[in-house]
């Protein structure tokens, strides 16, 4: 599949105090297998879709951000709601995501969506998590103008499984669950915008779904309402750096 860009230099790179951080509680991440032309026609010109045994993903990644802040300013502090569709992709020699848009359930979406065109939208979003003995019941329900969905599953307590077509089952779950570019398009102008994070790698609980809607993906034509995921997974917490400003990437 090639050399993937393990996100190490990010690691190594000082913080900043314009970058961000964050909590990610109640992390779930739910992906459907889909056709890699429907996708396509999805990107703009110079982004490949991703595909591994003729097919390609796309996923919905929800979590609730526990007191994110910008580093040099520790006291200002969010906690919200937010769900995140991507699918992946290659931009020259760079592995990463693209960015449908996000759901967010804060007044403070107008920020990013003003000063960095990113698609961000008030989202309502309730999460929850409620432990059980034959393991943790995680529900969403997202209710708005953009991006409504509903998920129930339930963690199994099993690790997630490595992701199949990979000769290297590392360089898998690095393309498919720990990916660090991302890329989107810019509100009201078309261009594209690019940022990156870094986390330790996720340790995700294999998760049962019973129920799956995704007006994104559903829209875009890329599942078929109540279609449930392929692959599901998630994780009570993990720590997120986000190397903000975004920056506009040079074309190719």
């Amino acid at each position: 599949m090639g050399t993937h860009d393990s996100g190490s230099t990010l690691a190594a790179e000082p913080r900043r105090w314009h970058h961000a951080a964050t909590w990610l509680e109640d992390f779930s991440i739910l992906s459907w297998r889909v056709d890699p032309e429907a996708v396509a026609r999805t990107l703009p010109a110079g982004f490949e879709v991703e595909t591994w045994d003729g097919g390609a993903w796309a996923s919905m990644v929800s979590f609730r951000d526990v007191d994110f802040h910008f580093r040099g300013m520790p006291l200002v502090k969010m906690t919200c709601g937010q769900v995140n569709y991507r699918t992946y992709v290659r931009r020259g020699d760079q592995r990463g995501v693209w960015f449908y848009g996000s759901s967010l359930d804060s007044r403070l979406v107008h920020i990013p969506r003003a000063l960095w065109r990113m698609p961000w939208h008030r989202t309502k979003l309730t999460i929850e998590r409620v432990p059980a003995p034959a393991g943790d019941r995680v529900t969403l329900v997202g209710t708005g103008g953009w991006g409504g969905a509903e998920l129930s599953m339930r963690s199994t307590g099993t690790p997630y499984p490595d992701p199949v077509g990979f000769d290297d089952p590392a360089e898998g779950r690095a393309v498919l669950l720990d990916p660090f570019h991302g890329w989107y398009r810019r509100l009201g102008s078309g261009r594209v915008g690019h940022y990156r994070v870094w986390h330790e790698p996720l340790a995700l609980s294999q998760a049962e779904v019973d129920t799956a809607q995704c007006s994104v993906f559903t829209d875009l034509a890329l599942v078929t309402p109540g279609q449930l995921p392929d692959h599901a997974g998630e994780q009570q917490r993990v720590f997120f750096d986000v190397f903000t400003p975004p920056d506009v990437p040079a074309p190719r």
